[in-house]
């Protein structure tokens, strides 16, 4: 069994975006996509600052519950942002700009 987590796609096209495309996707900034040239933007603008949080959160928890070395905190935060971005683009939802 494998886990197969979705990816960004087009609103009008159905085109998937390269994995972790969601990382140049802030709540401010527009995408295009490359099929069909749709002007995208972000709808759910909270979901990556909640994320950030949470993962800043459970960092604190992992650190302050656990006597790590300095090399197990990066790893461990290293972890933590992937595992971020991955939900990150998971969740994301794209609609089309009205640029005119």
């Amino acid at each position: 069994m494998t886990l197969r987590l979705r990816r960004m796609t087009c609103p009008s096209c159905g085109h998937e975006f390269p994995r972790y495309a969601s990382i140049k996707l802030s709540p401010f900034t527009v995408i295009g996509c490359k099929q069909c040239g749709a002007t995208l933007k972000r709808v759910n603008k909270l979901v990556p600052l909640l994320l950030a949080v949470g993962g800043i959160l459970l960092f604190g928890v992992i650190q302050s519950e656990f006597d790590l070395t300095t090399g197990a905190k990066i790893v461990i935060l290293g972890a933590i942002i992937w595992v971020v971005l991955l939900i990150d683009e998971a969740t994301a939802k794209l609609a089309k700009t009205d640029v005119n």
